[in-house]
């Protein structure tokens, strides 16, 4: 039985990154694990056992789509694969579900369109999971921005790499188009830091080179992004550099 005033989640998808999230759940006051889905066989139960074993009665789907009709569930969670995030974001939101999506939420302009509208239309949030932002650490830099203590920001630069390891080859055996590369895995952070440090200031022009595979995967890029008024980013985002992660206002 759910307890009344918590955020009920079910999750779609045994995805690695369950470790994270759902202890994260658990020892949230506010919200409360129901149900796993994964349509491989057995991945439900035993990512529940490794990452919430002392959880109890969590309701285990062999298909998305029975999850979704759980009217205990008022909120997702979708670590699917890049290319399934907006047509599982798409379902989750006319089965009236809150949707919390690991990034990119979608791969086109077009769907983040139809993603916004049916949000609308149901009255649901739907978010994006960069997490970076609300982490004390990001915080804190953006009150020191919007105090004034250190002026208008006028440029940021962003860098985010590591070197390719076997075990995540699957990330770039796929053309971008399809949901493979370094962009919609570890760019998008580069990309995205850039325009919530801006304010969210739409681009004017982006001007960018990058490196693919022989999947049609980029595997390194590098650009600038002209914010308008002389402000302006400098990204750099890679699997072939040694590992990086920051940026500078």
């Amino acid at each position: 039985m759910s307890t009344p005033n918590k955020l009920r989640w079910g999750i779609l998808g045994a995805a690695r990154i369950n470790q994270q999230l759902m202890p994260a759940i658990v020892a949230t006051e506010n919200s409360e694990l129901v149900a796993i889905a994964s349509r491989r066989p057995g991945a439900a139960e035993e990512t529940l056992k490794q990452y919430a074993p002392d959880i109890e009665n969590v309701r285990i789907y062999n298909d998305p789509a029975e999850l979704l009709k759980d009217p205990d569930i008022q909120a997702v969670y979708i670590p699917l694969a890049s290319e399934e995030h907006a047509q599982w974001t798409l379902r989750a939101i006319e089965h009236g579900k809150h949707v919390l999506c690991e990034k990119p939420m979608a791969l086109s302009i077009t769907d983040i369109n139809n993603i916004e509208r049916a949000a609308k239309q149901h009255k649901v949030y739907v978010m994006e999971g960069f997490m970076y932002r609300s982490h004390p650490q990001h915080q804190r830099i953006q009150e020191i921005i919007l105090s004034g203590a250190i002026g208008e920001v006028r440029s940021i630069r962003t860098c985010f790499a590591y070197p390719m390891q076997a075990a995540r080859l699957y990330r770039i055996d796929r053309a971008i188009n399809q949901g493979g590369g370094a962009m919609w895995d570890i760019g998008c952070y580069a990309i995205h830091a850039a325009r919530f440090h801006f304010g969210n200031t739409e681009a004017q022009t982006v001007t960018a080179m990058a490196k693919h595979n022989e999947h049609g995967a980029d595997v390194s890029s590098s650009g600038i992004i002209d914010f308008g008024d002389g402000k302006y980013a400098q990204f750099n985002f890679s699997f072939e550099h040694a590992r990086r992660a920051e940026y500078e206002i």
